[in-house]
């Protein structure tokens, strides 16, 4: 889809810079939703506690196994995916080692050293540079903040109006699938291509914008024909890889030409495990079904696999990924092999994988009548 580009210089999504640490690390500020008062507090505890936390999830997902929208085996797959999260290695030079399986801890993926790098990578620099970088404002709206995180590290992505881009305080809370997500950008670029963005336009030159999204996944993990067998195989750990570096090399922003940003559909408890108390039914029930969204910043060398004779260097590189939950501490490092397992983990939702988001702005400027016959 494409649409008319209106120059602006603004310098952020809320109207609040963003800093950098002494290792040059991004400080995201945090705004959250104001439940301030007295009646929103006790019905927020209600809500999370009660309904949320110990009744919501146990009736969910008795209804889905009632019902057959779920099944008892995939659910065990998916727990056996998670609770591989509890796991630590004890031979780092084996075949299995650390940088596969996860660890329970986030803080052992943010190795200050390594994000410092990861930061000055080229596919990472415009989210700083754009002050493009925001957290969530609640649970269920990381799919909106993604989404503008990715959006607005365009640099010649329109800025005005404002309400182009939904925020995350009137919007609900946003795609939940992939192709949901893929559908909120294309809608928002429809808006822009019939709102004022073009009367508005007061370049010299014509210039066109085009975004398109590709989803890279949601392949059918069942096997219950050779299509879908074979649909799963298109979506292996090469695959994967490769659509990553094809996304994070291909990077342009200098001359604002051609850009991606890769987005993830992600069960981040793969990564981390169940938040403890895994018996909270809450906190099993998420992480058996509740996936999230964050954008990927770009490709660093694995110091194990190069340090690990028996691992093929380059094959399990480290993802950076800017998880917009505040609580994830922001960037963290995540050897590629792991995260695909949490990426092809089966979203219930849609029966599929979960996928990669390869969001391409392609920018081009054409020459208006009068400057052609000048």
């Amino acid at each position: 889809m494409t649409m008319n580009n209106q120059s602006n210089n603004s310098n952020n999504n809320d109207g609040t810079r963003i800093l950098l640490d002494g290792n040059g690390c991004p400080i995201v500020p945090l705004h959250t939703v104001d439940d301030s008062g007295l009646v929103r507090k006790l019905l927020r505890t209600v809500l999370i506690y009660i309904l949320f936390s110990l009744l919501g999830p146990l009736l969910v997902l008795g209804s889905l196994v009632i019902t057959k929208k779920i099944r008892v085996s995939d659910l065990l797959e998916i727990y056996q995916s998670v609770t591989a999260a509890s796991k630590t290695t004890t031979n780092s030079s084996s075949s299995s080692s650390s940088s596969v399986v996860a660890h329970n801890n986030v803080h052992d993926y943010q190795d200050p050293r390594l994000l410092a790098q990861l930061w000055k990578l080229p596919s990472a620099k415009p989210y700083i540079q754009h002050q493009a970088l925001e957290y969530q404002r609640r649970e269920g709206y990381c799919s909106l903040a993604t989404l503008r995180c990715i959006l607005y590290s365009f640099p010649t992505f329109p800025r005005t109006p404002k309400n182009l881009v939904p925020d995350q305080t009137s919007s609900g809370a946003g795609p939940s699938t992939p192709l949901q997500f893929q559908h909120t950008i294309e809608t928002i670029l429809r808006e822009a291509t019939n709102t004022g963005n073009a009367k508005n336009n007061t370049n010299t030159n014509n210039d066109t914008i085009t975004i398109q999204t590709e989803i890279v996944g949601m392949s059918d993990n069942n096997h219950t024909d050779e299509h879908n067998k074979e649909e799963e195989e298109d979506f292996s750990y090469a695959r994967f890889l490769k659509t990553l570096r094809d996304s994070f090399k291909d990077d342009a922003d200098d001359d604002q030409q051609h850009c991606r940003r890769v987005a993830i559909n992600y069960l981040r408890p793969v990564l981390f495990g169940f938040k403890p108390p895994k018996w909270v039914p809450c906190h099993l029930i998420l992480g058996l079904l509740g996936g999230h969204f964050s954008p990927l910043l770009g490709l660093l060398d694995n110091p194990q696999d190069m340090n690990n004779a028996n691992a093929k260097t380059g094959d399990n590189p480290l993802v950076g990924v800017f998880d917009v939950n505040h609580a994830y501490g922001g960037a963290y490092l995540i050897p590629a092999k792991l995260l695909y397992q949490a990426v092809k983990a089966k979203d219930i939702s849609t029966g599929k994988s979960r996928a990669i988001i390869v969001v391409t702005l392609r920018h081009t400027t054409q020459q208006t009548t009068a400057n052609r016959n000048a």
